[in-house]
């Protein structure tokens, strides 16, 4: 599930998701079964921002507007967005409109 950092401590970590939900998690020891692990991996921002146009595309209208499991596209476009922002991603936003 995508969602950005908000605190990282050695064994937990915050998250906010794209549904503007908060979660922490406890991180799993490093022998821990592929499987079972629970950690976070980092990504580029501006990379994974670029990649929601090709995302939205192959959703299905039906995963789109109503799996409410799935966050709707306009929020995650405008989460996406502030993080964006917030990172001073600001150009990058007006070169990818």
């Amino acid at each position: 599930k995508s969602s950005m950092i908000t605190s990282a401590e050695s064994n937990k970590f915050s998250v906010m998701t794209l549904g503007l939900e908060e979660l922490t998690f406890k991180r799993t020891a490093d022998k821990t079964p592929a499987h079972e692990k629970v950690d976070y991996q980092k990504v580029d921002l501006a990379e994974f921002a670029g990649q929601l146009p090709k995302r939205l595309a192959k959703q299905k209208i039906f995963d789109r507007f109503y799996d409410r499991s799935k966050v709707s596209p306009a929020l995650e476009l405008l989460v996406l967005a502030r993080a964006c922002v917030a990172n001073g991603l600001a150009d990058f936003l007006t070169r990818n409109a």
